[in-house]
């Protein structure tokens, strides 16, 4: 069965993804704050460059091809925690079962 489950999340799109790993950081019990800060990123700035994008197609080239926009702004700090960020829920993709 989770076999299943984990097959089917690699189906959706990183946006529905997203939301599975928003709602396990909710049930893990961190802060208001960081929890609002994540969806935040995720809501304004990776779902807008990654949402449509499947998992099994969010490579390391497309990432860095979608975040060389805040080079381009001068935005180092958010890009380093937007980075940070996804490679958070993709390492989650990879191994639900460890969190």
């Amino acid at each position: 069965m989770a076999q299943i489950v984990k097959q089917n999340e690699w189906k959706n799109t990183f946006r529905e993804f997203s939301k599975v790993f928003l709602d396990y950081e909710l049930k893990r019990g961190i802060s208001d704050k960081t929890l609002g800060l994540k969806k935040a990123r995720v809501i304004n700035h990776i779902n807008s460059l990654f949402g449509d994008i499947t998992l099994s197609q969010l490579s390391a080239s497309v990432a860095t091809d979608g975040l060389q926009k805040f080079l381009d702004y001068d935005r180092l700090s958010l890009m380093a925690k937007l980075i940070e960020l996804l490679n958070e829920i993709m390492e989650f993709a990879i191994t639900p079962d460890v969190y």
